[in-house]
């Protein structure tokens, strides 16, 4: 089969392979510009409700822990007081902040329900509390 064109007939099977390797190249482009330029993260991974509280008593619980160690991990003592101190800090702040985020994410819905706004309560629902699996846990943010 051959196609007339400006220049004269060419075979067809270069047109054709001409244009699948310019849509290859195509594609390829946009793959790769969205690999870099796109942010792609699970679903909460960016936690909101962090703060620079949770930041300090992070590196509080962090820097008693290395103390600890570094004295040889001891089981009873003022070095093993103050680490267990920070770790419940901590872990009591941690859990503080992570309830008041559920409690967000149930006032957010509870408005949405309230308000009576369908698309609005149905965006909300899948943004918090549905997974897709066709995205194997990996969501755009």
């Amino acid at each position: 089969m051959l196609l007339a064109c400006d220049s004269g007939t060419v075979p067809a099977y270069n047109v054709y392979g001409s244009t699948d390797s310019i849509y290859a190249s195509i594609v390829l482009a946009l793959r790769s510009i969205a690999d870099t330029c796109i942010p792609k993260c699970r679903k909460g991974f960016f936690k909101f409700w962090w703060n620079e509280d949770l930041s300090l008593h992070k590196r509080a619980s962090v820097d008693s822990d290395r103390l600890w160690k570094e004295a040889g991990k001891p089981r009873s003592g003022p070095i093993f007081a103050y680490r267990q101190s920070c770790r419940s800090q901590y872990s009591h702040r941690l859990r503080q902040m992570q309830n008041m985020s559920a409690n967000f994410y149930s006032k957010s819905l509870h408005d949405a329900l309230r308000m009576k706004a369908g698309a609005a309560i149905w965006r909300c629902w899948r943004s918090k509390l549905t997974v897709n699996p066709m995205h194997s846990g990996r969501w755009l943010c």
